[in-house]
């Protein structure tokens, strides 16, 4: 089985890669997802055929450096060992974003070089994600791999499954109309370009990303070569000219919520979709934005900007502790 494609962060570092995209991208005329897997294929091989050859680079920089520093030092070797030892940092830089990529410390930015950091939080994170074995719904315990698929499809089968609760005509008649026609004239509005570049570099550029492997730091980095084409393809699909089917697929992932879980109740399941349903996604949610506040109720502590959840809890115990100190008078 073939590993599948990841983009990695390093490449933005190497002198080469933007050329590279650029003739990739240029080589096909498919419909932006088959095209972006396409790439993604040659940039897999394009990586692995560079493996090889950085490797030996950096040794024989490190065997030119250590040459170097052995000779008297003029200024033509000075001048020469720190020319060296750049490209010696840029190899540096390059293992520290791969492994801080794969380390998911977003909390570290930059500034510090401390590998060995990332590579323990690295296998720290490998081994927190991996399952050997599960209850199912009887409680007996499986660790054949697909058993515990099994046991997963059904849980998340019965959990998600629809079932059929009658019409919500009666509930939706009760709800108050707090969308005037000139907000709806303005919701309804044709999207543009810049909504959408707005809401690709307003992403985070690390977040782990869905089935096609490409993070939002790809659409950042390289919006002059890919711009075009993804800003059209998301636009097809905001103004109903296109259906998204071919990029509503997701990694539905278990996130421990304690320490070695046994069931499924005790993993949060996350869905890892792909960065260009991401920017469909956020380019509807920053055209609601301003109109959220008058339709979500003020008791209500999430979704608006400068509401919190914790706000409720906050309130709640400071009633508490006003009705215990409370001890006499009649309010």
């Amino acid at each position: 089985m073939s590993k599948p494609f990841h983009f990695e962060a390093k490449w933005c570092l190497n002198s080469s890669f933007e050329d590279t995209l650029r003739r990739f991208w240029a080589t096909h005329s498919d419909r932006l997802p088959a095209k972006l897997i396409n790439v993604g294929l040659h940039l897999q091989q394009w990586s692995r055929s560079r493996f090889h050859e950085e490797k030996r680079s950096r040794l024989k920089l490190e065997q030119r450096l250590s040459a170097l520093i052995d000779q008297d030092p003029t200024g033509k070797v000075l001048a020469k060992i720190l020319k060296v030892q750049l490209g010696l940092n840029l190899e540096a830089d390059k293992e520290k974003v791969y492994l801080s990529q794969r380390a998911r410390v977003n909390w570290l930015q930059n500034g510090d070089r401390n590998t060995s950091f990332f590579h323990k939080a690295t296998v720290a994170h490998h081994n927190c994600n991996r399952i050997l074995g599960l209850e199912d719904e009887s409680g007996q315990w499986v660790s054949n791999p697909d058993d515990m698929i099994r046991v997963v499809m059904k849980h998340f089968g019965d959990l998600f499954m629809a079932s059929d609760s009658g019409g919500d005509d009666r509930v939706l008649n009760l709800v108050e109309n707090r969308i005037s026609s000139s907000m709806n004239e303005n919701l309804l509005k044709t999207f543009t370009k810049d909504e959408i570049w707005l809401a690709v570099k307003s992403m985070s550029p690390l977040k782990a990303p869905g089935i096609d492997g490409y993070p939002a730091l790809f659409y950042q980095q390289y919006w002059h070569i890919i711009g075009d084409e993804v800003t059209h393809f998301c636009l097809e699909v905001l103004n109903g000219r296109v259906e998204f089917g071919e990029i509503n697929k997701t990694h539905l992932v278990l996130i421990p919520k304690v320490d070695k879980p046994k069931n499924l109740s005790q993993f949060r399941p996350i869905s890892l979709c792909n960065v260009l349903y991401k920017i469909i996604a956020k380019v509807l949610v920053n055209r609601m934005s301003p109109y959220l506040d008058g339709c979500i109720d003020e008791a209500q502590g999430a979704f608006i900007p400068g509401r919190q959840i914790s706000d409720n809890t906050l309130i709640a115990y400071e009633v508490q502790f006003s009705l215990k100190m409370k001890k006499k008078g009649k309010k």
